[in-house]
């Protein structure tokens, strides 16, 4: 079966293309990838946890998961800041430019 395992950060992002056997799991999968060999500041021992989890095509997966052929598996780390945060902060600080300049 050909799969896809991805991850990226903010310097890189990498995909691998493997081909694995029949009743593969996500975990199987991504050690046979290789791909922790690109991210050697990420702590693998996290795998599996809300720190580094893991989904295909965007939805969320346990590593006991079968992959199928076609499937992108996704390694996903925690964002620094939600989006509702990230927001908060950028009209906080219009606020704060737009009261120096009156």
């Amino acid at each position: 079966m050909d799969i896809e395992v991805s991850m990226a950060t903010r310097q890189m992002q990498k995909v691998v293309m493997l081909s694995v056997p029949a009743y593969t799991t996500i975990e199987q999968a991504i050690n046979l990838s290789n791909i922790a060999q690109y991210f050697s500041d990420v702590d693998w021992s996290l795998l599996g946890s809300d720190k580094l989890c893991v989904g295909i095509f965007g939805r969320k997966q346990d590593l006991k998961h079968i992959v199928q052929t076609g499937d992108r598996i996704e390694i996903y780390h925690p964002l620094q800041k939600s989006a509702l945060d990230a927001r908060k902060q950028r009209v906080a600080d219009k606020k704060k430019i737009s009261q120096n300049k009156t």
